[in-house]
């Protein structure tokens, strides 16, 4: 998918995608999947679908992790251990970010 289409809204990528006579790929369900998340959201799943919008992860001391992206704000977050999900006020925190940023 081009890089055009990775900055805007999930509505836009399924518009865009369904003019294209193809149904949603994998990284427009991913990002479907993490808009209707509640409770917990896979960490691997959370690094493809940032790394999807363009974020580039930067490993830190620890289980720190920082995504970076030339245009927006780094989103910092502790990967989390031993389960793979982030949780809670993490996910909320991610999910306002990429909203403020109008990612989603």
């Amino acid at each position: 998918m081009p890089l055009i289409y990775r900055q805007q809204s999930i509505m836009q990528l399924q518009l865009v995608t369904q003019n294209k006579g193809k149904g949603m790929g994998k990284n427009d369900k991913l990002l479907e999947k993490f808009i209707n998340s509640k409770k917990t959201f896979e960490w691997t799943e959370l690094v493809v679908l940032l790394s999807f919008l363009g974020y580039e992860k930067k490993e830190m001391q620890g289980s720190r992790v920082r995504f970076v992206h030339e245009k927006y704000k780094t989103i910092m977050l502790h990967r989390p251990h031993p389960e793979n999900h982030i949780k809670g006020g993490a996910l909320k925190d991610v999910k306002r970010m990429l909203k403020e940023e109008g990612l989603l």
